[in-house]
């Protein structure tokens, strides 16, 4: 799979986030130590990417496990891939028991 197509899965009708994703994946993967925040402005300056698509598109990466931020510098996660095997083998267990039971009451939705 492909970067663009990681990014088209995590937004698949939102073109603009699709694009910050990557650039910021992308940067962040070009960056030894993380990436720093003014490499992150100008990122958004180069690119035309206002800072609030760029940060709603950080938290829905970092909510993911995709990124995270540590001592000032963003950084690609990499037990990432083991969440995702850890996520797998949670559904095939659900899957292969139908346990798709819950407890309404553990569940709040605001309406």
């Amino acid at each position: 799979m492909t970067l663009e197509e990681l990014t088209r899965i995590l937004y698949p009708q939102q073109d603009k986030y699709r694009f910050a994703a990557a650039h910021l994946i992308k940067a962040i993967s070009q960056s030894e130590n993380g990436l720093e925040g003014h490499h992150l402005n100008k990122i958004c300056n180069e690119k035309s990417i206002s800072r609030a698509t760029m940060q709603k598109v950080f938290v829905r990466l970092r909510s993911l496990g995709i990124v995270d931020r540590r001592q000032m510098r963003y950084h690609l996660n990499t037990e990432f891939s083991s969440a995702l095997r850890r996520i797998s083998d949670a559904w095939r267990k659900i899957t292969d028991e139908k346990k798709f039971d819950f407890d309404d009451d553990t569940i709040r939705v605001n309406f």
